[in-house]
């Protein structure tokens, strides 16, 4: 949500009208690469120090330097080239759910990191608000399960020890944290637009004025105080002189600018009290207390 600089008609000053813009979201690729980056790089601590006190082989350690390292880049190349981002990003996100699934069984379904792993591959696909796809996600990490236990010959040990533990903090602490700072700037910016949708359904854009519904909220507000002795009120109209002419010759936004800059209109609000509202056409009205 912006206000909109001010357009020139027929050489006319500008106009300052609050308008909004179309909805700008932010493309799912950009959204999900840099956690895809710092997700994979910090899963590669835990499953790194399982493979270790396993002794796995080098095609477990190779897999591992892949997914870590130079997946998060392919994965950005592949919608960098296409022509539907959206849909190679959403197909992306599937191949980091098989790529969790895979990385359980090499772990031995270690405990705690297998937990952390999975969970996180889940929060993943529900932070980039694509509906349903965390649920979609499930039979391509199950699907990686049942390949690398095959790879593995289903090999169990889910004992975490004291170095696992502490290899799994680094991504439960920061990844929750990028994720919850992340989630935190969304609904400041869904705060925000709702305030400015606010304003704008109670401004006339033309002029910056309330409009009919806000100012008839106010004198209702107003005539109630007065009925319950708050004070009196008053209400004061204001027309411009030959304004069909001047809407005419230089066009709605100079028309707008002039019942702003008018003198008139500017006296028709003398107190913090006061709401003068765009009545339609040249009229400017005035409602506040006061005699």
């Amino acid at each position: 949500m912006t206000l909109s600089n001010g357009s020139r008609e027929h050489g006319g000053t500008p106009a300052a009208q609050p308008t909004t813009e179309p909805a700008r979201r932010m493309p799912l690729h950009q959204l999900v690469h840099p956690f895809r980056i710092l997700g994979m790089g910090l899963s590669a601590l835990p499953v790194g120090m399982v493979l270790l006190q396993h002794q796995a082989s080098w095609i477990s350690w190779a897999f591992l330097l892949f997914t870590s390292v130079f997946w998060p880049h392919v994965a950005h190349w592949r919608v960098v080239g296409s022509t539907n981002p959206d849909r190679i990003e959403r197909q992306n996100l599937l191949i980091d759910s098989a790529i969790a699934g895979l990385m359980l069984p090499l772990m031995h379904f270690n405990l705690l990191p297998s937990a952390l792993i999975a969970t996180l591959a889940t929060v993943d696909k529900i932070n980039s608000g694509v509906r349903g796809l965390w649920f979609r996600s499930l039979p391509c990490m199950l699907g990686g399960i049942a390949l690398g236990s095959v790879f593995t010959g289903f090999a169990f040990h889910p004992q975490t020890d004291m170095a696992v533990i502490l290899a799994c903090m680094p991504i439960l602490l920061i990844h929750t944290t990028a994720v919850s700072v992340n989630n935190y700037r969304l609904v400041r910016r869904v705060q925000y637009q709702n305030v400015r949708l606010d304003q704008l359904s109670r401004t006339d854009p033309l002029t910056g004025l309330d409009n009919r519904r806000q100012w008839e909220e106010h004198a209702q507000r107003l005539l109630q105080g007065w009925h319950a002795g708050a004070g009196p009120a008053s209400l004061v109209m204001v027309d411009i002189d030959s304004f069909k002419t001047i809407n005419d010759g230089g066009g709605h936004a100079v028309g707008g600018g002039g019942r702003r800059a008018n003198p008139a209109g500017r006296a028709a609000a003398h107190g913090p009290a006061d709401h003068p509202p765009r009545e339609g056409g040249g009229a400017v009205a005035r409602g506040g207390g006061g005699g």
